[in-house]
């Protein structure tokens, strides 16, 4: 006799699911020195962006234009990433000599995990704030209207002194 019911389980997507979850989380560690290097050179073209622009942003405000907003939230934005960048590199040294076996395990794996996951998303970070292209960078600055008071004819003291004078001149 065959087989009346057959079952069908489809694990090919579980396992999938289980596998891509695996790689991400490992990658964070695995991929550690690569991810440091190009947070290191990413952070590098990022300062050098931020510096001609400020360069660009300092020449227009001679020529009495202002800076936009949006230039001051992101040259805010890099100096707080720029301060996280520091941070993780100065615990370089320590999380890559916890690595062992190539890079494929650690001796504090959920210390090396978090460092490699913060590592990563701020990598993520500095691509994008490094995307970013400014097209226009400053704007007329706003100037107020002042109204203008007319002055008295006559100044203060100013009779006083012409009757001396006038005075002076008569005697002679």
């Amino acid at each position: 006799m065959g087989n009346i019911f057959s079952f069908s389980l489809p694990c090919d997507p579980c396992i999938n699911k289980i596998s891509n979850w695996i790689d991400k989380k490992v990658g964070y560690i695995h991929n550690l020195e690569e991810n440091l290097t190009a947070l290191v050179t990413t952070m590098e073209e990022l300062k050098a962006k931020r510096d001609d622009l400020s360069t660009r942003v300092t020449r227009e405000k001679d020529r009495g234009l202002q800076r936009l907003a949006q230039i001051e939230v992101w040259l805010n934005r890099v100096a707080t990433i720029e301060k996280e960048v520091d941070d993780l590199l100065d615990a370089r040294d320590d999380e890559l000599q916890r690595l062992f076996l190539c890079g494929l395990c650690s001796k504090s794996l959920r210390s090396s995990y978090r460092y490699g996951k913060q590592v990563f998303l701020t990598l993520k970070e500095v691509e994008k704030l490094n995307c970013r292209v400014f097209e226009v960078i400053v704007e007329q600055a706003q100037t107020f209207e002042v109204q203008e008071i007319q002055l008295p004819p006559t100044i203060v003291g100013q009779e006083t002194m012409l009757d001396k004078a006038w005075k002076h001149l008569m005697e002679d």
